[in-house]
């Protein structure tokens, strides 16, 4: 998978660099496409609103063909609150791939009805 990083008003570590592409990295599973042509892009900002709290935002873009999918995590630490972001990504992708599993079966059972008629 092709991750991109976007870095605004704030710096990152190489640690914590490496601890988003293992966190996106467990998202391709929940894509249900190849990972060669499945992108993910993460922008990592300081909440300007924020002093104190949850001062951290991480936004997340899944992009695969058919898919197109953004998520916000925010954090006290930037760790917070890219597992935030992964969490809610991974909800997401999960049940956009469920959903579109079961309307396949449901055509496809339509499909098979009519052909049973038609005989």
């Amino acid at each position: 998978m092709n991750i991109n990083f976007k870095i605004k008003g704030t710096d990152i570590s190489d640690a914590t660099r490496a601890y988003a592409q293992e966190k996106a990295q467990t998202l391709v599973k929940f894509m249900g496409v190849d990972s060669n042509t499945a992108r993910m892009d993460i922008e990592f900002s300081d909440d300007p609103k924020h002093v104190s709290g949850e001062v951290y935002r991480v936004d997340m873009v899944a992009i695969a063909p058919g898919l197109d999918m953004h998520t916000v995590g925010h954090g006290e630490t930037m760790n917070a609150a890219i597992d935030m972001a992964r969490d809610d990504m991974a909800r997401r992708l999960s049940r956009s791939k469920d959903k579109h599993r079961s309307l396949l079966r449901k055509g496809s059972r339509a499909i098979k009805k009519m052909l049973r008629m038609s005989s």
